[in-house]
């Protein structure tokens, strides 16, 4: 998990720079080959998880302690023993330390809620990568491809699941499915199936300059979305064509997954919404109805996600606290059902 991932590089950053408080003259240095190791395993944080804030500093400052100590991982190499440390070798290291214990304090007052294990384990999500693009369409990506996009099924054990209906969820780019699984899960727990997916291609950009990169995008659209929300939501038209090409795409996925004889119900966020309702009237009899999240007042996180259980600090900005007991996320999940179940003809209880 992203938080146990953080905590475990800052420790490993203490561990690399709090020797200097333990100098063993006449003997050789040996943690500080943690240090290259904090670099690998930040990266590879950052490109499991995408770039926030505290993924963010945890490649900055492994990045930092290594510069700091790379005179001293060529000791160790060459085998030379250690007889004390420079001056601005302790003043740089306490510094380090001093931010270290910041971005620590920083990572435990914000983590994420922890789901209830029960209840977690009672869902099945499963995952499968394709390469490809709107364009061309896509296939099933293999170990070397660049993965385009990404589906995702929230659903009970099979034995519970009725194949005959399923939810397609259309996020909003400023959160990606990682950030609404709290919702999904619910969602999924309420008897829904639910199908739906991240895309990452070359034919639909949602920046108009670089940064459009799966590493960064939910991050940047997140900032630009913040920084000028009226210029951001003036772009409703080019991001309604972007999220009809993701609902076109998923709806032949979920055809060839669940069968043209499926019974399908969209629910979105404020991005999708006027995208859904187009494929709604362009699919009548695949579609039977669609469902917008931020038509619920209490949820006022609409656009980002569930954050106030996966990003308590951007949650806080948006004007919400932590929700531990996930109110918002069941709230919210039990209208989506109640809604499709409707559609259906299923008896909402």
């Amino acid at each position: 998990m992203k938080f146990y991932g953080e905590l475990l590089i800052f420790l490993l950053l203490l561990v690399t720079n709090g020797r200097i408080y333990f100098p063993k003259n006449g003997r050789r240095d040996p943690l500080v080959a943690v240090s290259p190791f904090t670099v690998i395993l930040s990266v590879l944080l950052l490109f499991s998880w995408g770039f926030d804030i505290v993924t963010g500093t945890a490649v900055i400052l492994s990045i930092l302690v290594m510069i700091v100590n790379f005179h001293a991982m060529f000791r160790y190499t060459d085998r030379v023993y250690v007889d004390n440390y420079s001056p601005l070798m302790k003043i740089t290291a306490t510094m380090t330390n001093l931010l270290t214990v910041c971005a620590i304090i920083f990572t435990i007052m914000f983590a994420p809620v922890m789901e209830n294990t029960h209840k977690k384990n009672s869902v099945t999500e499963s995952s499968w990568n394709y390469t490809g693009s709107f364009r061309n369409g896509f296939v099933e990506s293999g170990n070397w491809d660049t993965v385009n996009a990404t589906f995702y099924e929230y659903s009970l054990f099979p034995e519970f699941t009725d194949r005959s209906y399923a939810v397609l969820f259309m996020p909003d780019r400023r959160g990606d499915v990682k950030n609404y699984s709290p919702f999904l899960r619910l969602l999924a727990q309420e008897g829904c199936t639910t199908y739906t997916a991240d895309f990452f291609t070359s034919d639909c950009k949602y920046l108009h300059n670089g940064l459009d990169y799966k590493l960064f995008r939910r991050f940047f659209m997140i900032c630009e979305s913040m920084r000028n929300s009226q210029k951001f939501l003036s772009q409703r038209e080019f991001y309604t064509y972007n999220m009809s090409l993701e609902g076109e795409a998923l709806i032949s996925s979920a055809v060839k997954k669940y069968g043209s004889q499926c019974k399908f119900f969209i629910v979105t966020d404020v991005m999708g919404e006027t995208a859904a309702v187009d494929l709604y009237k362009k699919y009548p009899d695949l579609i039977t109805g669609t469902f917008n999240l931020s038509s619920v007042p209490e949820y006022i996180t609409a656009g980002y996600g569930c954050v106030d259980q996966t990003n308590p600090f951007l949650a806080r900005f948006l004007g919400a606290e932590k929700d531990n007991d996930m109110m918002i996320a069941r709230l919210i999940a039990k209208k989506s059902a109640v809604a499709a179940k409707q559609s259906w003809g299923i008896n909402a209880e």
